[in-house]
């Protein structure tokens, strides 16, 4: 035997579980115990190598487990060719899916398969008889089973949600969970304070980004900060960031909560099926509402002024607005040259362009970023005009092949910049989110860099060789043969022929071409920061 398989699992409806609260629950204990006790006595297990796989707090209704599929990998490396069990019902819970294991899976890869409690052994059965009678209504039972508890809680949740009892897992923002009763909601003073102080600033006509701004400049906690505060146990808490920051969506979200007014609002959505994590949103008027079901923070004339301004004020932009042909013409094209976040248009006499990034290392350059609307249609435009023309001019018909070939190292060389832009783009999300540390930020910034500084050298040199071996008219894109002449930038005309636009902080656009049909270059602009304002 090559190696035995020990499983272990615990139903996420068990109380005992609990993240962050134990480091395993009792269950998970006695089950091992069990496991252990059974290979210690039997001669045939007792020598054998051991490998335990656990899920604590899954649900055995479908085999989306991190500990299973661990397994599973272990069977086809050939790490192991015996699983154990207590019972079926820890393996799972789907009469489907586990005949299909025990009458097809493991009997193909000669895996001998044990439940404790059961009876079961594979060795002991003739392959294919796990559809048997008696294990076929077992694995029914067990399915069942967890059908019928998924009933059960669903409705005693709405039977403590219809009576104004907080069914949620955590309190949201401005409450925490009764010292006495669980599920009663009490304020907490601090947060409730700040939402208080949010929703008078929105009243008194301050929009979602001032106030963002304005709490995050008196160093407030925001709700993911103070659920820390508060000792809030969560199993992903090491993956984020201590330090999240208010934005305008969280403060919207705020604005937009009715329960501020004291109401309970339950069951807005449900498990799209049994064992599924996938949410379906309930309608509007099939929610469970408890007026007065806990201590009001804001009154509800309060919140119905907020709501009206939402509708009336156009700062907050709360119904869609339609995009001018100015907005469509860049939308999805420009982007900051530092960072590559993609770059916002800012509404104004004369609407301009700049990054919005985030605070980090880059931001102090990113600020630095931004250009008119009107000097940016200006430039593409005879970017496209002098690039047209370029690839148009008529040339003697040998130097095709030539051209060709340059074209396509181009566009090679032009892919991998992109894939490391790219790269260096995802690290900064990932550092932002809290899921990369500042080193591993830097490391993989330099390493990206560095290789694009090489790329581009190599670039730059093809460049100034194609410049010399354009492609004969006859080979010239309808396309790039109107663009030569035209009088107007228009969207056809940047789809057709510009992949991306980056703008740097000293005043360079990189201009991305199409291929085949381009090549990237870096130019000046012609124009300077002040310019753009």
């Amino acid at each position: 035997m090559r190696g035995l398989g020990k499983y272990i699992r615990l139903s996420d409806q068990d109380d005992d579980c609990r993240p962050g609260e134990k480091a395993e629950s009792n269950s998970v204990v006695n089950q091992r115990l069990l496991l252990d006790h059974f290979v210690a006595n039997d001669p045939e297990l007792a020598g054998c190598h051991a490998l335990e796989f656990l899920d604590d707090g899954h649900t055995g209704t479908n085999f989306d487990r991190p500990g299973v599929q661990a397994l599973f990998a272990a069977v086809r490396r050939g790490e192991i060719d015996c699983i154990i069990v207590k019972d079926l019902s820890r393996f799972g819970r789907d009469s489907l899916e586990v005949g299909e294991y025990l009458e097809r899976v493991f009997p193909l890869l000669q895996v001998r398969f044990i439940a404790v409690n059961d009876g079961f052994d594979s060795r002991k059965k003739q392959y294919g008889t796990a559809g048997d009678l008696d294990i076929g209504v077992r694995n029914l039972i067990n399915e069942l089973y967890s059908r019928n508890v998924s009933v059960n809680v669903r409705t005693a949740k709405r039977q403590y949600a219809a009576r104004g009892e907080c069914i949620a897992a955590y309190p949201f923002y401005g409450y925490v969970k009764g010292a006495e009763n669980r599920r009663q909601l009490e304020i907490d003073p601090p947060a409730a304070d700040v939402v208080r102080t949010i929703f008078r600033l929105w009243l008194e006509g301050g929009s979602t980004a001032d106030i963002a701004e304005s709490l995050n400049a008196r160093q407030v906690p925001s709700p993911s900060m103070r659920k820390r505060q508060l000792g809030v146990k969560r199993a992903n808490w090491s993956k984020l960031r201590e330090e999240v920051p208010w934005t305008a969506s969280a403060i919207r979200i705020i604005l937009q909560n009715e329960r501020y007014t004291g109401k309970l609002i339950s069951i807005r959505t449900m498990r799209k099926e049994i064992g599924k994590r996938e949410q379906r949103t309930i309608p509007k008027d099939e929610w469970i509402v408890v007026p007065d079901a806990f201590e009001a923070i804001i009154s509800e004339d309060d919140f119905h002024r907020a709501q009206t301004l939402f509708r009336t004020v156009p700062r907050t932009l709360a119904t869609p607005v339609k995009k001018s042909n100015s907005q469509l013409l860049f939308s999805r094209k420009v982007f900051c040259g530092v960072c590559g976040l993609g770059l916002s248009r800012q509404k104004a006499s004369r609407p301009y362009y700049r990054c919005n990034a985030p605070k980090g290392p880059l931001a102090e350059r990113c600020k630095a970023i931004r250009i008119s609307e009107e000097d940016l249609k200006a430039y593409v435009l005879e970017e496209i005009r002098n690039h047209a023309t370029a690839v148009c001019v008529e040339e003697p018909a040998d130097i095709a092949a030539d051209a060709s070939a340059i074209q396509d190292r181009i566009t090679a060389l032009e892919q991998k910049i992109e894939k490391h832009w790219s790269a260096k783009k995802d690290a900064f999300v990932k550092r932002n989110g809290g899921l990369i540390s500042q080193a591993e930020f830097e490391h993989v910034s330099v390493e990206r860099g560095r290789k694009i500084q090489q790329l581009r050298a190599e670039l730059e040199c093809l460049s100034h060789t194609a410049a010399t071996t354009r492609p004969p008219v006859a080979q010239c894109p309808d396309k790039l043969a109107d663009a030569a002449g035209a009088k107007e930038l228009t969207r056809e005309m940047m789809d057709g022929l510009i992949r991306s636009i980056h703008v740097f902080e000293d005043g360079r656009i990189k201009t991305v071409w199409n291929a085949p049909e381009g090549v990237g270059k870096m130019v000046q602009a012609p124009f300077g920061k002040g310019e753009a304002e």
